[in-house]
């Protein structure tokens, strides 16, 4: 299935003919179905959407120029979900807009992440005769380019032949188009056709946006003929196109011409330092990225150009490569002073400088100095102790992530690393059995939480003296990979051996039935803990409880446990909020129409700021084609300022985490991936994949449909595996922020028999491990 137009030809003696365009999906006028009215914060007396407000009614139909100004302003600031509140205001009193408020409208749409809106702006400016204006289609192509359909945004492109001054701005936005999809050649063609045919005159921005092109697909040659190009033009921003050539040149190993264009600029700024002290610290040059450095923060005399972030980061790279101990404590002294010093990637780098000089003591310092702390910052701390052999520390601050629920960020290859340092300094033969017995709970749960369950289960059957928390890791490590018979069964060896469970014990057991659909046995186990056990039932093991009946279609014994928590455990209605939403999430499953809608309604009443409702709510009504209720709902969402949040996947490949979003487009390696991904995608198909287009709740045709569900991040993490692991095997392992859809889930049992790998992929629910065309859920998710 192609997903990009073929390139044009150049070899014609004029632009190429527009291309068909399929028209848009006709849509009603209004935006939202029945959107509620909003009273605007009377807070703020500055805003432009109250000066709308308080003009008379009779004035708002006359009010075109002050309607465009306000939605320019909405949109400028980011404030979208405003912008389109006022449009719909304004249109139901007759208002048509502008091309500048259309142009303001669509990028208010890709703002959004919201197709469906485009789409309707873009009918709307058929309607209204606008769409060959450049300004609108300008617009239009980057809306539909941003949202990943790259096929309408070219053929927006072709409806005129673009050959005015005034257009080339609409070449820039295609030209990027196909620049940020990986699609170089097509790009050059583009540009040699704007040059060639419609003879128009490139600006800064089309320079700016070739020469990335000709940095990410390597093409020097065209690169250097656009050098030239630029040295003859005198309009352009010297500095600017200069900045580019460095950086161009630099990433392509041709540091010497890097050189020559940097000392060669009349004026330099930030980023012209910035572009070549990186460059020669990516090329290997450390030493000389350090001179040059010196030269710039003024260690050798004048401040020539204050530095800013980049130029530290690149920095603190280059001195952890050249091991210039006393030069890292100035640097660091000086970003102190620029206040830079508590940024989550100086704090990284700062982190793993002061591990590589061994000074591990520092390193900790910055760390708890560190407001935010991501992935990076845990690794890199862990790192620091593990190469100064100060494993004691290691394994401590491994338990500290464990604790604040992080252990899911630290790497499968690092937690190799602390489990060879208790061999290497034979920690498993240590006088202290507590610590020892601390170090293989904390391993066991690691494995699970990384996705390796054979060798979790291998440290738990070393431990010769288990206590509560090695059994409960090692059942809860069974249940998120769904393997609820091993994890019932370990129970019952637990109870046999004398060890009495605890609360979290339960929580394992009752997510394992409620993942397997094992009813039966998941009240034995509840009505266990009520009757015999130390520990009474917590709002989290009645949450089990309604996911378990839930998912199992029993939804009237899924209330009367609802209701059976809030009386045994007085609560108050705002605290039974979380065992409402379990609910809600297995009506949409089993699509519980009228159910969903009034559980929906409850949550709602109690807390109106949950975006998980909101989607849910119009997932469930999408599913049943009530396509305008379910806009309805988003535009709540968007009126209130709530946002769904974005499905991502990020996979490990050579100890470095890449993260996909759908449709993404911004990997350096896109092209390759998206080639990678439809040869999979056909090899699916030929032994028996269909898409299962009803997983796509948007109103669009099939074909978008299956364009849309080709793109889903999980499908471009496993193919950029595939692409870099071809020759090692290996499982692949990734991990999604969201529940996987059942489009995917099937995709992946097709994806491993045809690739011969075993895929573990870790949704937000739990782990589905595929392997020769089967999941270890058994398709019960």
């Amino acid at each position: 299935m192609a997903l990009v137009p073929s390139p044009i030809s150049c070899s014609n003696a004029r632009l190429p003919s527009p291309t068909p365009r399929r028209s848009p999906r006709t849509q009603p006028t209004t935006l939202v179905r029945n959107p509620p009215t909003t009273s605007v914060s009377q807070d703020d007396p500055n805003s432009p959407h109250q000066t709308f407000d308080k003009m008379p009614d009779q004035q708002h139909s006359c009010a075109s120029f002050s309607s465009t100004s306000l939605i320019l302003a909405h949109t400028k600031r980011g404030d979208f979900s405003r912008a389109f509140e006022l449009f719909t205001k304004m249109s139901r009193s007759g208002w048509t807009p502008d091309e500048f408020a259309l142009g303001s409208l669509l990028k208010a749409s890709y703002g959004l992440s919201d197709v469906s809106l485009g789409e309707q702006l873009h009918a709307k400016s058929i309607r209204a005769g606008l769409a060959s204006e450049p300004g609108v289609r300008t617009s239009l192509i980057t809306m539909y380019s941003s949202t990943d359909l790259l096929e309408e945004a070219r053929q927006v492109f072709d409806e005129v032949p673009p050959v005015h001054e005034a257009d080339v701005p609409t070449w820039n936005s295609i030209l990027s188009a196909y620049v940020f999809h990986g699609w170089y050649m097509e790009c050059f063609l583009l540009f040699a056709a704007m040059l060639e045919l419609a003879q128009l005159n490139p600006t800064d921005a089309t320079y700016a946006i070739m020469i990335h092109a000709c940095t990410s697909s390597k093409e020097v040659g065209i690169g250097k003929a656009l050098h030239a190009m630029i040295v003859k033009d005198q309009i352009l921003d010297k500095i600017k196109m200069h900045n580019s050539l460095i950086t161009m040149y630099a990433k392509s190993g041709l540091l010497e011409d890097a050189k020559k264009v940097f000392k060669a600029m009349d004026r330099t700024n930030v980023v012209s330092w910035n572009a070549m002290i990186s460059g020669l610290e990516q090329n290997g040059e450390c030493e000389s990225a350090i001179e040059l450095f010196r030269r710039l923060a003024g260690f050798e005399g004048q401040v020539l150009v204050r530095p800013n972030r980049i130029t530290f980061l690149s920095m603190l790279n280059a001195i952890s490569t050249a091991l210039a101990f006393n030069l890292g404590r100035e640097v660091h002294a000086k970003m102190i002073r620029s206040g830079l010093e508590f940024e989550t990637s100086i704090g990284n780098s700062l982190i793993t400088m002061y591990g590589k000089f061994g000074q591990v003591v520092k390193g900790r310092l910055v760390f708890e100095r560190l407001s935010s702390r991501d992935v990076v910052t845990w690794n890199s701390m862990l790192a620091g102790y593990a190469q100064n052999d100060q494993f004691k520390s290691c394994c401590v601050l491994f338990r500290e992530m464990q604790s604040q629920a992080c252990s899911g960020l630290a790497s499968i290859e690092l937690g190799k690393q602390l489990h060879a340092f208790t061999i290497k300094h034979r920690l498993h033969h240590c006088n202290s059995q507590t610590f020892l017995l601390s170090i293989n709970n904390a391993l066991i749960s690691m494995y699970s939480k990384c996705g390796s369950i054979s060798d979790a289960e291998k440290v738990f059957k070393r431990i010769a003296r288990k206590d509560v928390f090695s059994w409960t890791s090692m059942i809860t490590g069974y249940a998120h990979h769904g393997m609820a018979s091993e994890s019932l069964q370990l129970f019952r060896r637990m109870t046999r051996d004398g060890v009495r469970p605890n609360s979290v014990t339960f929580l394992g057991l009752f997510s394992a039935c409620a993942h397997a659909g094992l009813v039966k046995e998941g009240m034995h186990c509840f009505a266990l803990m009520r009757k015999e056990s130390d520990t009474k039932p917590s709002i989290e093991h009645y949450a089990c409880m309604v996911d378990l009946f839930g998912r199992a279609g029993r939804f009237e014994t899924a209330q009367a446990i609802i209701w059976d928590g809030i009386s045994c455990l007085r609560l108050q209605r705002n605290s039974s909020l979380c065992l409402w939403k379990v609910l809600l999430g297995t009506c949409h499953a089993h699509k519980q129409l009228d159910l969903g809608i009034h559980v929906a309604t409850k949550i709602l009443e109690l807390d109106p700021d949950d975006e998980t409702t909101y989607v849910l709510l119009s997932n469930l009504y999408a599913s049943f084609g009530l396509w305008e209720d379910a806009i309805g709902v988003r535009s709540m969402m968007r009126e209130r300022g709530l946002k769904k949040e974005a499905g991502c996947s990020s996979v490990e490949v050579e100890n470095k985490r890449h993260v996909f979003v759908a449709g993404g487009g911004c990997h350096p390696n896109r092209k390759e991936i998206y080639k990678e991904l439809e040869e999979l995608d056909e090899k699916c198909r030929y032994i028996g994949y269909v898409p299962m287009t009803e997983c796509v709740l948007h109103d669009v045709d099939e074909a978008q449909k299956e364009l849309i569900l080709s793109c889903h991040s999980e499908k471009l993490a496993v193919s950029f595996a595939l692409l870099q692991t071809r020759a090692r095997k290996g499982v692949i392992r990734v991990i999604k922020n969201l529940r996987v859809c059942g489009d995917c889930h099937n995709w992946m049992k097709f994806a491993s028999e045809v690739a011969g790998r075993e895929i573990i992929l870790r949704d937000s629910r739990r782990f589905h491990t595929f392997k020769d065309g089967k999941c270890s859920c058994g398709d019960y998710w």
